[in-house]
């Protein structure tokens, strides 16, 4: 997916899975670190770029949605603009 990838894009694994939204990105440009909420647990992990894909569908709400809860789960607070 190359330097495709961008905060706050919604994304899934190649495999299948939850939809996760991109938090950084690595300085190589070849991975990125991701949450999702596992029910009420945001959970974070690493994943090379060519196993995920852009999640399609996703309504915009949705994803202010989860980016709000990632601003404010990660101390960032309203300070960020929003998609």
């Amino acid at each position: 997916m190359g330097n495709k990838n961008m905060v706050g894009d919604l994304v899934r694994l190649k495999s299948g899975g939850p939809t996760m939204t991109i938090r950084s990105l690595s300085e190589n440009g070849e991975s990125v670190s991701c949450q999702w909420f596992n029910g009420s647990t945001l959970e974070e992990a690493f994943f090379h770029v060519d196993t995920i894909v852009i999640s399609m569908g996703e309504a915009t709400k949705s994803t202010r949605t989860v980016v709000q809860t990632v601003h404010h789960v990660s101390g960032l607070g309203s300070n960020v603009p929003l998609l």
